[in-house]
């Protein structure tokens, strides 16, 4: 089954908030979980959701992920994007699936 790339809901905190833990070991990092799954619920599925977050999903389990946000730029006076994070696990990586989220997020 090929990896689709979708929009988090709200049921995938859990697994998000297991993604940001494997990605704060990758880059060597501390990283507790007390709390993240509230906050980032609130912030990303709140009425004025203040970040996106694409998952890829193989098999009913996510295996990557990617944050980001429109920002603005007041020296070109217009908007961008910022990408936040982007981690794939170990044994999703080279397969293009970085990229392909990259490109969703362009979209």
């Amino acid at each position: 089954m090929k990896p689709i790339i979708r929009f988090a809901q709200p049921d995938d905190l859990s697994q998000i908030i297991e993604l940001c833990a494997l990605h704060a070991e990758y880059e060597q990092s501390d990283y507790s979980a007390t709390g993240k799954k509230e906050r980032l619920g609130l912030h990303l599925f709140g009425d004025t959701p203040e970040f996106n977050c694409l998952v890829v999903e193989k098999e009913n389990e996510l295996i990557g992920y990617a944050t980001y946000m429109k920002q603005y730029s007041t020296w070109d006076a217009d908007f961008y994007i910022y990408m936040d994070c982007l981690f794939m696990k170990e044994s999703s990586r080279g397969q293009g699936l970085g990229e392909e989220l990259v490109n969703r997020i362009k979209e």
